[in-house]
């Protein structure tokens, strides 16, 4: 269903100070996650197509909604108006403690909120949440002109294929003697073997049909090593596990500022910092090795539930290293010089949060296989190539 255009005047629009437009464009760049660069021209194409007023009113509303945000609601959020498919409104609802059964208002109240911001010209009217969602996902699955018959067969079927995906990955492992020991001892002999003059890099693929258990796997090996998961699926996919919520750093925007060289590494160095930082916690310290490992993966292995705090804190280590290589270049005018300060920078900054990570990890023997970064539906990165080097 297209979105129907408003018959509000334009007049309404233009007749505001200097001072009240500031305010409410630093109040919504507020709500904004920090990494979208087009804050000011999403701004700006909402105060012209339906006025200030009516931007201040949504301003209002979500400030109610989010009290004080943190960078993981925000990022959730962004992701929510790009299309808030069941899982990203899942993600919603467990950052701002929203429930169906209590907060029906508050649920419709953000839905129509992202609507607005992707279509501010459309009258929404006569439109139900599931119209909203149906326009903001690109999709008709859940509008209005669907047969009424069909609607509750397939949110059945959906529900059920997704509850029987979680509760495989609950269930008891079966030979685990002949999967994943043979898999972990197979993973420490390589990592032992690498070579940077042999091998390009420290890495390994889990291939296999759909369905056959690589993500199980995952999480069967996280019993034994730390596993820093993280699910590159789609934004619009309604797979499962769903796209972690840190996935968006792995998908640098056309405006990146620097190579992908510095941009991986940055994200590099904050998951190890990330790391290091959870086992230094004095509270693990007198933990057993499985009980800090059991620790690690109900703080960060995302199979359903977000993880906030975890999230939080990668791109707290983001915006710190990102801060710490821009001061080691100021000064520096010609770019060359300034990305290879900032490449030496990085790299020493990469050397030691692993070292900070392997003392952290004390429980694990010199030599012995300390973490593994598992990348699942990593082929989503194929797409993204570096055009600046």
């Amino acid at each position: 269903m297209a979105p129907r255009r408003s018959k509000r005047s334009k007049s309404r629009h233009v007749q505001s100070g200097p001072s009240s437009i500031d305010t409410e464009r630093t109040r919504f760049e507020a709500l904004i996650y920090d990494e979208n660069e087009d804050k000011k021209e999403i701004f700006d194409k909402l105060v012209d197509a339906a006025g200030l007023e009516k931007v201040r009113e949504v301003n209002t509303k979500l400030e109610t909604l989010f009290k004080v945000p943190d960078d993981a609601t925000l990022l959730a959020w962004h992701n929510f108006i790009l299309g808030p498919l069941p899982h990203i409104l899942k993600s919603m609802k467990y950052y701002l403690k929203l429930t169906d059964k209590d907060d029906g208002d508050k649920i419709e109240t953000l839905i129509r909120c992202a609507h607005f911001i992707r279509f501010p010209e459309a009258d929404t009217c006569d439109l139900t949440q599931e119209d909203m969602i149906a326009q903001l996902c690109g999709s008709s699955v859940w509008a209005r002109d669907i047969r009424p018959q069909r609607e509750p067969a397939i949110a059945a079927e959906m529900d059920w294929s997704t509850e029987v995906v979680q509760e495989g990955f609950n269930a008891a492992y079966q030979r685990s003697d002949l999967i994943v020991v043979p898999t972990l001892q197979k993973l420490t002999k390589f990592a032992g073997e690498w070579r940077p003059d042999v091998y390009k890099a420290p890495y390994t693929s889990i291939i296999g049909p759909t369905m056959c258990g690589k993500t199980r796997l995952l999480k069967e090996l996280a019993a034994h090593v730390c596993v820093v998961y993280i699910c590159l699926r789609d934004e619009k996919s309604t797979g499962q596990p769903p796209r972690s919520t840190i996935a968006r750093h792995f998908f640098p925007s056309d405006a990146l500022s620097g190579s992908m060289f510095q941009h991986y590494l940055h994200l590099l160095v904050a998951i190890l910092n990330t790391v290091a930082e959870f086992f230094e916690r004095k509270d693990l310290s007198d933990k057993s090795p499985d009980d800090q490992l059991s620790a690690w993966y109900d703080y960060s292995f995302q199979i359903d539930t977000p993880k906030a705090e975890y999230d939080d804190n990668i791109v707290k280590e983001l915006k710190k290293i990102h801060k710490i290589v821009k001061q080691s270049s100021e000064g520096i005018k010609e770019e060359k010089a300034k990305g290879k300060k900032e490449d030496s920078k990085l790299i020493s900054a990469l050397t030691t949060a692993t070292r900070r990570m392997n003392k952290s990890i004390k429980f694990k023997q010199e030599g012995e296989l300390k973490v593994l970064l598992a990348l699942d539906e990593a082929s989503n990165l194929i797409k993204h190539t570096d055009k600046k080097t």
